[in-house]
C-alpha cells in the first residue's frame, strides 16, 4: 500500500487596519450627543436631529468597526461594537417615533438587559484592554441610569446619565487617539494598560501571533 503524503494546510491571513479607532470615535460622538441632550444643552425639540445622527452616523460606523474586528480575530471588540451599534440605531429610531421626553417601560427593560451584557463583556475586555473595559463598565452604569429614568421620569437621573456620558465620551476620544497611534506606528504610544495577549499583539513577533491559530473560529471545523 502506497504511503499517503502528509497533508499540507495553508491558512491565509489578510492584514487590515485596526477598527478600534473607528469604534471608539464613533461611540464618542453618539454618547456626547445624547449626553448633551440629557443635560438640556440641546432643547428637547432637537431630539430628532440627535436621533438622525445616531441612526445615520454612529450606528453604521460601529457596525463597520464590528465587522473588521471580527475579521481581525478580535471577538470581544467585535461583539462589543456590534451590540453598541445596534443599541444606537434602536435608540435613534425610538427617539424618532416617540414624542420628546416620552417614557417607555420597554426601553427601560432593554437598557437594563443591555447594561448587564456590557458589564459581562467588560469582565473579559478589562483583562487585556482596560481602556475598552472601562468604557464598557461606564456605559453599563449609564444604561442603568437611563433605564431608571425611563421608569421614574426623574430629571436628576437624566442629568447624572449625561454627566457620566460626557466622561465616557472623553474616554472614547482618548481610546481612539491611543489606538490610531498604535496602529500607525506599530507600537504602544499612549498608555492604555494593554496586558497579556493584547500587549503581545503589538510587541511580539509573527510566531507568537500565529500560535494557536489552528483552534480559532474559521479555522477549526466547529464554532
Amino acid at each position: 500500500m502506497a504511503d499517503v503524503p502528509d497533508a499540507q494546510t495553508r491558512i491565509i491571513l489578510r492584514p487590515i487596519g485596526s477598527p478600534l479607532p473607528l469604534g471608539f470615535f464613533a461611540f464618542a460622538v453618539g454618547v456626547a450627543m445624547t449626553s448633551l441632550l440629557s443635560l438640556d444643552v440641546f432643547p428637547q425639540q432637537d431630539a430628532r436631529q440627535v436621533a438622525v445622527i445616531l441612526v445615520a452616523f454612529t450606528g453604521p460606523l460601529e457596525a463597520l468597526a464590528a465587522v473588521f474586528a471580527f475579521l481581525g480575530r478580535d471577538v470581544g471588540s467585535g461583539t462589543a461594537f456590534s451590540i453598541l451599534g445596534g443599541s444606537w440605531v434602536l435608540t435613534g429610531l425610538s427617539m424618532l417615533s416617540a414624542a420628546p421626553g416620552a417614557r417607555s417601560p420597554v426601553l427601560s427593560a432593554f437598557d437594563f438587559v443591555l447594561a448587564l451584557i456590557l458589564l459581562l463583556l467588560a469582565g473579559s475586555a478589562i483583562a487585556g484592554k482596560p481602556a475598552l473595559g472601562i468604557l464598557l463598565v461606564a456605559s453599563g452604569v449609564r444604561f442603568v441610569l437611563s433605564g431608571l429614568q425611563q421608569l421614574s421620569g426623574q430629571v436628576t437621573l437624566a442629568h447624572w446619565s449625561g454627566i457620566i456620558g460626557l466622561v465616557i465620551a472623553a474616554v472614547g476620544l482618548y481610546g481612539g487617539l491611543a489606538t490610531i497611534l498604535e496602529d500607525s506606528r506599530g507600537r504602544l504610544v499612549l498608555p492604555t494598560g494593554r496586558r497579556g495577549r493584547a500587549r503581545e499583539s503589538l510587541e511580539e513577533g509573527l510566531d507568537a501571533q500565529l500560535a494557536g491559530v489552528q483552534s480559532e473560529a474559521g479555522v477549526r471545523n466547529q464554532l
